[in-house]
């Protein structure tokens, strides 16, 4: 279904917005069908010489990346 008023998705803690599709969990509580992305779950990729996450500036850990 879809939000009628907004409110706080009870499975990411994220603002749920009017219009979004929701729906009860198993706990009672309303939440997104499809959480959103938190910041700290966005991936970057990866170098494949060192195996650590290519940064924004597109450095990683070993230099090759940059």
């Amino acid at each position: 279904m879809r939000a009628l008023f907004e409110s706080v998705c009870g499975d990411c803690d994220e603002k749920i917005r009017t219009g979004e599709e929701i729906a009860r969990t198993d706990r009672g509580a309303w939440a997104h069908v499809v959480c959103p992305p938190s910041k700290l779950d966005l991936q970057r990729p990866v170098c494949t010489v060192c195996f650590t996450e290519i940064s924004v500036s597109g450095a990683c850990m070993c230099g090759a990346a940059s």
